[in-house]
């Protein structure tokens, strides 16, 4: 029993893996891009320098970039979105499923598996209530 449940975890484990591979490169990418793209622009910026024509055109030719940095983390989340539903099937069929353009046998079988579970459940007091009666049964003999 321990073994099952240390296979299940190890394949749980490779799964997650190979849904964060996608995101965490394209994270990276973003990130990446944007602080070179700060650190091009402010290479000859310091702290105490002085504003000057020059160092306030700089900062006019830099501020568009760190706006767009700023829209990193709404890309993050899309990035995210997209991601987990190209590698993951079970979000894919969920999604699907909620916009109305899922499998619609998918709904069938959630019937008839609640049905199972149901009948599993019936027998399973039907066996209590046979082992509870019977020895009541038996004494009264």
């Amino acid at each position: 029993m321990r073994l099952l449940s240390i296979r299940y975890q190890l394949q749980e484990n490779v799964k997650t893996t190979k849904l964060m591979i996608p995101i965490s490169a394209s994270n990276f990418i973003i990130f990446a891009f944007s602080i070179i793209i700060i650190r091009v622009f402010t290479g000859n910026l310091t702290e105490s320098a002085a504003l000057t024509a020059s160092a306030a055109h700089t900062i006019v030719i830099i501020a568009p970039w760190i706006e767009l940095t700023i829209l990193a983390m709404p890309l993050f989340i899309c990035t995210f979105f997209c991601v987990s539903f190209v590698y993951s099937p079970t979000i894919r069929a969920t999604i699907l499923r909620l916009i109305g353009r899922g499998n619609r046998n998918s709904s069938r079988t959630a019937v008839v598996a609640a049905a199972e579970v149901a009948d599993a459940r019936n027998i399973y007091f039907r066996q209590l209530q046979e082992q509870w009666q019977g020895p009541v049964a038996m004494r009264s003999v």
